[in-house]
């Protein structure tokens, strides 16, 4: 029988949770497992990160399925796109957009300054949008259109868009203790929150 991993990931994309699901898949790598089951609700963070995670998961030698339990939208929509099965719940939504740039409330910018905020930003529009349109089999320049008009998805729309597979109220089967994979810790641990 295939052994399988269940990861729990919650929160924003940044450097700590990125490099929390790299070492939660390397371990999997390591034990030989065959199936990373990522049960997710993921709304923002890092665009780059999280296209470096779904690059990283479908390139790894296992299978990742992927969960919504909640909301996933921004750069966690790269991260759900990962799975080569997508499930979510019956009561998840999926948002189709939201990349921005934060500015400091003080910082002072110029015109170069704005200038490359603003083609940082058309890249990770971009950059998700090629994501999205692989993933779904949907055209490019739609998903472009959906990602600058943010549209939300909920489950049954979600699965006419080609991001879900299937919707399923079951997360992970009784008896299982998901590794936590949050951006606010440094590691990932079994049941942690």
């Amino acid at each position: 029988m295939e052994k399988e991993n269940y990861v729990r990931f919650v929160g924003k994309v940044t450097a700590r949770s990125h490099s929390a699901l790299l070492r939660a898949t390397d371990s999997a790598v390591r034990d030989r497992v065959g199936r990373l089951h990522l049960v997710m609700s993921s709304q923002a963070g890092s665009m780059a990160l999280a296209v470096s995670l779904y690059n990283y998961l479908r390139g790894a030698p296992l299978e990742t399925d992927t969960y919504n339990f909640g909301l996933v939208s921004a750069a966690g929509l790269p991260l759900f796109c990962a799975g080569a099965k997508r499930y979510c719940t019956p009561h998840a939504r999926f948002v189709v957009g939201c990349c921005d740039v934060v500015l400091q409330p003080s910082l002072r910018i110029d015109e170069a300054g704005l200038e490359s905020a603003l083609r940082g930003l058309r890249l990770d529009q971009e950059r998700l949008a090629e994501v999205l349109a692989e993933a779904t089999g949907t055209d490019i320049g739609r998903v472009m259109s959906d990602v600058k008009k943010e549209i939300v998805l909920d489950p049954k729309k979600a699965l006419e868009y080609g991001l879900v597979h299937e919707v399923r109220p079951v997360l992970f089967p009784r008896g299982t203790s998901p590794l936590a994979v949050t951006e606010s810790t440094d590691s990932a641990s079994a049941g942690d929150d």
